[in-house]
């Protein structure tokens, strides 16, 4: 009796992917990554001028630390 039941269950989705039909069509693809393009070089504003400023003197380039400035940390030296 069960082995009946899935023989008939088994026609019905047969009966129901004839009655769609058979297309060849090409299977699913990802689609291609669209590649990245680089942000063109804008000019120099003055906040960029002022924080380039601020990153030098970080450095330890000359100005407001004095001579006797500590290292910087060994996490964040530069070269």
């Amino acid at each position: 009796m069960l082995l009946n039941e899935i023989v008939e269950a088994n026609q019905f989705a047969w009966d129901i992917v004839m009655a769609i039909g058979t297309t060849h069509r090409e299977p699913p693809r990802t689609p291609k990554p669209v590649p990245r393009m680089k942000p063109a070089a804008t000019e120099l504003t003055p906040l960029h001028v002022r924080r380039a400023r601020e990153k030098q003197s970080h450095r330890g380039g000359t100005g407001t630390r004095g001579a006797n400035t500590a290292m910087p940390s060994c996490g964040h030296v530069q070269s």
